[in-house]
């Protein structure tokens, strides 16, 4: 099963023992909906209304405030019983360091992932034994992509760093960057102009988006580009829609040989 109950647990405890910023720590991460264990469901759901719409800001949430919570939200008397009460009890008392929630948070989240993407595939499995077969190949591969491409496309972005102070360690950032000066900051395109108007080259986590009519020069610059970045071993991947492998042939034959297309075309 795709399921940590241990880390869910871990993830509770640490808000329990160190209130407010163990909450923040793993808010974002691990909401209530990716608990798979009822008692540790609820109990993450209280927690959120104590922080979100209670007066528990800078506290500490206890056995008080969680069954209150219950009460408001509607739950009833969940944490009167006796199995319920001990799972309760068993989380307030775990031990546990606040760097680990973070990342335990994390987990539950990956896992709560992971069982809805197997979800989507059980969908996508389904799907295909309406098959009849006088589809086209991309017709079948689009009944598993679909869902699986709709998914990720919906799947919020997670953080993977805690909060911080963005002014922490400032000074020493600025020493390495005068003790280890570059001449460009990102990736050069062998287009020097085109460098300076994007910020000094292709960075990471950037992207850039080049607009232009049909037969303006728009694929001769992508091939022109990649065998500029191969030529200095950096590894390049071409994906084009329309164009076929012989006019990207024609294209960086004529670069590398430096002769106008047409002359590659005609041999």
């Amino acid at each position: 099963m795709l399921a940590d109950p241990a880390a869910e647990r871990v993830a509770l405890a640490s808000v329990f023992q160190y209130g407010h910023d163990a909450w923040v720590d793993i808010a974002d991460f691990a909401p209530p909906e990716s608990f798979t264990v009822d008692t540790h469901r609820t109990i993450c759901r209280c927690l959120a209304y104590f922080y979100r719409d209670g007066d528990g800001d800078g506290g500490k949430p206890d056995t008080n405030t969680i069954i209150s919570a219950t009460q408001t939200l509607g739950f009833g008397p969940i944490f009167q019983q006796p199995i319920e009460r001990a799972v309760l009890k068993s989380v307030m008392e775990t031990p546990v360091h606040l760097a680990n929630a973070r990342k335990m948070a994390a987990k539950v989240c990956k896992l709560h992932v992971a069982r809805q993407l197997e979800q989507k595939v059980e969908e996508g499995k389904a799907n295909l034994q309406n098959m009849t077969g006088d589809e086209s190949i991309d017709e079948i591969l689009g009944v598993v992509e679909g869902p699986i491409f709709e998914f990720s496309a919906n799947l919020s972005s997670l953080g993977q760093d805690a909060p911080h102070r963005i002014g922490a360690g400032v000074k020493d950032y600025f020493k390495h960057l005068a003790e280890n000066p570059v001449e460009q900051v990102g990736l050069p395109t062998g287009f020097s102009r085109f460098d300076g108007a994007i910020g000094g080259g292709i960075r990471r986590k950037s992207l850039c988006v080049i607009a232009a009519r049909s037969g303006h020069g728009k694929t001769v610059l992508g091939d022109n580009v990649a065998l500029f970045m191969g030529g200095r071993n950096i590894k390049t991947l071409v994906l084009d829609t329309e164009m076929g492998e012989e006019d990207h042939r024609h294209r960086m034959g004529a670069c590398l040989a430096g002769v106008p297309i047409g002359e590659i075309e005609n041999g």
